[in-house]
């Protein structure tokens, strides 16, 4: 039910990261932002920094003194110096701490504000200033997670009129915190289909492709051993993303075991070379790196964790987190049938093409309104 004065829909995009860069949580907020600043709804987006040219430089704020420097020295901080400092605390304490100051000076110029990261003290004082409060959750919160992040979450969703989450996987880890889940909203991510395409392959070699961070989380540790133990002639398993320490010691044979580590790669060009993409992810919220692989017309081996889009037995599999056995069945059944890959893929880049960012801030500003009526 609305309870602004506002008769004219104006939102505030408050997001602890750098609005319009690739790779980031502000990225996600493009779309959104640009359609409502051509339905001029926007009031502001509030963020660490942004790239330029994207909005009209008056609907960008940067609240805090100095940009992202000091972000971005905590974040350097973070990956010299491991766990020496609670870097991502700080950045959150420090944004928000700036962008509560900025929210109770403007609060009277916009109805809704809509959260990317989570503070049930801002929450509260936008709701208090009379804004309805949505709340994005952009990745799952599993029980064994960081209790400080899990507090931060519960107290920031209660204060919410609604809750986006990209998947239903997310929406279930709220559920088992025992948060109330009928305010959450299911809105998927989006993807470029025009950026990642499909090609022609020409490599005789059997190619497994897997894109994002090398490390326990996204279940490296299973997909590597399933490929060893498989060890499949004419084949080879592609690894693009940067190294974690923790995984080193799964690594240190890989080109033994025909495992190609290739760090940062633009993964526009190098997954359409594959033949499957594999990600079988112990927690996220819908991996863009899996709409990239669809697009490109790849069967995906995922888990229900990663939040896919995708259909069991339809574009790919979904198998569950930390099952080396099932992991090794479906690439192998994938190895061996050239037509199932094909047919597979096929149904992957149509689902892909389905997934637009357009979609993805429409059904947004529809969440908007369901508050209004």
């Amino acid at each position: 039910m609305l309870v602004t004065s506002h008769s004219k829909r104006s939102v505030l995009l408050c997001v602890n990261s750098d609005f319009g860069v690739p790779n980031t949580i502000g990225f996600r907020t493009t779309p959104i932002a640009q359609l409502l600043e051509e339905k001029q709804e926007l009031a502001k987006v509030i963020c660490r920094d942004y790239a330029p040219g994207i909005l009209a430089p008056e609907h960008v704020k940067r609240p805090i003194p100095l940009g992202n420097l000091v972000p971005k020295l905590l974040s350097a901080c973070d990956m010299i110096f491991p766990g020496a400092i609670p870097g991502v605390r700080l950045k959150r304490n420090l944004f928000m701490h700036f962008a509560k100051s900025y929210v109770a000076r403007h609060a009277e110029n916009a109805s809704l504000i809509h959260f990317w990261d989570y503070s049930k003290e801002l929450a509260q004082q936008a709701k208090d200033a009379g804004l309805l409060v949505v709340q994005d959750v952009a990745i799952g919160m599993p029980r064994e997670a960081c209790p400080h992040e899990k507090e931060a979450l519960i107290g920031a969703a209660s204060v919410a009129d609604a809750i986006i989450v990209p998947s239903p996987y997310v929406k279930q880890t709220l559920q088992d915190l025992g948060l109330d889940t009928s305010k959450v909203h299911i809105v998927p991510f989006g993807v470029d289909a025009t950026r990642f395409t499909p090609q022609q392959k020409k490599a005789k070699t059997f190619t497994v492709a897997f894109v994002g961070n090398i490390n326990l989380r996204k279940g490296i540790d299973c997909l590597v051993q399933a490929w060893k133990e498989l060890a499949l002639p004419h084949a080879k398993l592609m690894l693009y993303g940067r190294v974690y320490p923790e995984v080193n010691e799964y690594l240190k044979d890989a080109k033994k075991h025909n495992i190609v580590v290739c760090g940062f790669v633009d993964p526009a060009k190098k997954l359409p070379l594959a033949d499957v993409f594999a990600f079988p992810s112990t927690n996220e919220g819908s991996a863009k790196a899996v709409y990239e692989a669809l697009a490109c017309g790849l069967p995906v081996i995922t888990t229900f964790n990663a939040g896919s889009v995708i259909t069991e037995g339809k574009e790919g599999f979904i198998i569950p987190t930390k099952n080396v056995a099932k992991l090794k069945e479906k690439l192998l059944l994938l190895y061996r049938d050239a037509k199932l890959r094909k047919k597979m893929g096929l149904q992957a880049r149509k689902t892909a093409e389905t997934y637009s960012w357009q979609r993805y801030a429409t059904s947004v500003r529809d969440v908007y309104a369901s508050l209004e009526k």
